[in-house]
């Protein structure tokens, strides 16, 4: 049995295949980026809530941890929905590379959040990573608006985990994310019906995407 370093080592290298692949399915889905993550949140949605029925957990929450719940909400919508559309206006290889720019708002954010002194060695690799960023722009300027919602992503991104790092101390994972994408989906929901672009071609998507979406 592999210990539990190279345990760690592989959940890493899955997380990264995992997110990698995500790219790849949100270029392929031909929806736009909202509805994409619409479906996305709601089919996950009705998913978890399943999994809580079959495990007997119970949906109840504090006031305090819905008003966090609320806010990580709020942030993934918001997080993927930018990462999507950063990858429909420009491709998948910036899109991604410009993500690596969590560890710089993590390095920023995280002693702010949690009242810790700041680590020059995070300081340092998060500089490196910013002049990477300089260095993807330099390479493909065409992609400045793609570029932006993917730093914008990334930042989202960053809070999002900050604050689920006090959920977790709280609630289940299952039940937070059960919460945090339901927020999205409902939220996300109302805005394409208000905005008249909740139409059938939006409610039953192409066989292809129904495929993609079911594997995202």
């Amino acid at each position: 049995m592999p210990g539990a370093s190279t345990r760690n080592y592989l959940h890493l290298h899955l997380i990264v295949f995992i997110w990698g692949f995500t790219a790849v399915l949100g270029k392929l889905i031909s929806l736009e980026a909202i509805p994409l993550v619409w479906h996305r949140m709601l089919w996950a949605t009705l998913m978890i809530l399943l999994y809580l029925y079959w495990r007997k957990v119970p949906l109840k929450v504090s006031g305090s941890g819905m008003g966090l719940l609320f806010a990580a909400g709020i942030a993934i919508t918001l997080h993927w929905v930018t990462f999507f559309q950063a990858i429909k206006i420009s491709n998948v290889a910036t899109t991604l590379s410009i993500m690596a720019t969590g560890s710089f708002f993590a390095a920023i954010l995280e002693p702010i959040w949690y009242g810790r002194r700041f680590i020059g060695y995070e300081l340092v690799l998060s500089l490196l990573v910013v002049l990477g960023l300089v260095i993807v722009f330099g390479v493909n300027p065409q992609y400045l608006e793609g570029i932006i919602l993917a730093l914008i992503s990334s930042f989202l991104g960053a809070i999002f985990t900050l604050i689920n790092g006090k959920l977790i101390t709280r609630y289940r994972p299952s039940l937070i994310t059960f919460y945090e994408l339901g927020i999205g989906a409902v939220g996300l929901g109302i805005y394409l019906g208000l905005s008249g672009n909740l139409d059938v071609g939006v409610l039953i998507p192409p066989g292809t995407d129904i495929l993609y979406l079911g594997i995202l």
